[in-house]
């Protein structure tokens, strides 16, 4: 088994807090984010439960499609171990059921597909037209700008953000750049050697701040401070890898919201207009107080 990395866990970039290391066939386990005390976040998780499953597949097939129930929450001070079973292994496809454990506790419930896809041109819905990520401040000044319009980040973001539990740079657009949808441009720290870890790094993204666009679409989302929420499931596909370390515009939207229960939707860019991944949460949320 590949040692534990004993470097404190906030010095190491995203793609390093990611890697998996192998404890007997098809066993794998995963540093949680020790020295935080929130809860484990679901999209570190999704991220890891993704790299372990992939290690078991031929290096020809990328991820095609992950599916993921989340049943408890994660202890930070405490490893993550995935247990990877092979449901099928076609002449094209792969796919894999990942249980995500600490303990005797089962996190989530991860089922992920792979298979090998052709080049031809792929046909989406085009990004839509927003200020770039250099037009806009970084998330930590526009908290301190006066007067302006939540965003639904439930942490307080600082300077450092690559030394943080979710290490992204995300840059918010204003509402009304979008129509009524949610939208940022976020990125790592660049480090991926691979597509797998590219894919890695934005499964870990696709969890960022979804459910706060149920609130968005009802016009409930007033407050900076937190909001308490809980993803049930999370379902994502992957069209194509970007490189870690580049920009990535996050178009988020919900078309289903009921008392405490909310669907989300997201689509995500590469700065050059392509659409590389599709993403859909259902969770559980409180409304905010007047």
């Amino acid at each position: 088994m590949a040692q534990a990395d004993e470097r404190p866990f906030s010095t190491r970039s995203l793609v390093e807090r990611l890697q998996v290391r192998e404890l007997a066939d098809d066993e794998f386990v995963g540093d949680a984010p020790v020295g935080y005390h929130s809860r484990v976040y679901g999209g570190h998780i999704l991220a890891q439960a993704l790299a372990s499953a992939a290690r078991t597949v031929p290096g020809d097939r990328p991820v095609l499609s992950l599916h993921a129930y989340f049943l408890r929450p994660g202890d930070p001070s405490a490893d993550l171990r995935y247990g990877v079973g092979r449901m099928r292994d076609g002449r094209s496809i792969s796919a894999r059921a990942v249980d995500v454990v600490q303990g005797t506790r089962v996190l989530a419930s991860v089922r992920a597909a792979f298979m090998r896809v052709g080049a031809e041109e792929p046909t989406h819905e085009p990004m839509p037209a927003v200020p770039g990520p250099e037009e806009l401040p970084p998330l930590h000044v526009r908290r301190g700008v006066p007067g302006a319009a939540p965003d639904g980040f439930n942490w307080v973001p600082d300077a450092e953000w690559a030394r943080s539990s979710r290490p992204l740079d995300i840059r918010y657009v204003e509402p009304g750049s979008a129509a009524d949808r949610r939208c940022f441009w976020f990125r790592s720290e660049a480090g991926a050697r691979t597509a797998t870890e590219d894919n890695v790094v934005l499964a870990f993204a696709s969890d960022r701040s979804l459910l706060p666009t149920i609130l968005h679409a009802r016009g409930e989302l007033r407050r900076h401070d937190h909001i308490p929420v809980a993803s049930v499931d999370h379902a994502m596909w992957f069209h194509a890898s970007v490189p870690a370390g580049e920009w990535c515009l996050y178009v988020q939207e919900s078309e289903f919201g009921s008392s405490g229960l909310g669907l989300a939707r997201g689509k995500i860019y590469a700065s050059t207009g392509a659409l590389v991944a599709s993403v859909v949460q259902q969770g559980i949320l409180s409304r905010p107080s007047v």
